[in-house]
């Protein structure tokens, strides 16, 4: 081989090597760019799915607020147990 077919043959490999390793960074972006995209969707979801569990958390703190006070807790037993208060008496009609 003479030296310019060596040069030749060098520069074609250099070429190739060159080409494949832009092929594979070109791949790699790819893949990491539509993980991204999953990833992102999976985060709004995610996002939608938490501000849902606080809201409901929310209205449950305030049920429980309501049904911890001594207000609901005296029209409850009156109306559901049939207790009286203190100090008060049944009167039965017939």
């Amino acid at each position: 081989m003479t030296a310019k077919s060596q040069n030749n043959t060098a520069q074609t490999v250099i070429v190739v090597g060159c080409v494949i390793f832009a092929v594979l960074l070109l791949s790699a972006l790819i893949i990491n760019l539509i993980k991204l995209a999953t990833l992102s969707s999976r985060k709004r979801e995610l996002e939608t799915l938490m501000a849902s569990a606080e809201a409901q958390i929310a209205a449950l703190e305030s049920d429980i607020t309501l049904k911890s006070s001594d207000e609901f807790i005296d029209s409850y037993v009156r109306e559901y147990l049939d207790m009286m208060g203190k100090d008060e008496k049944a009167f039965i009609s017939r």
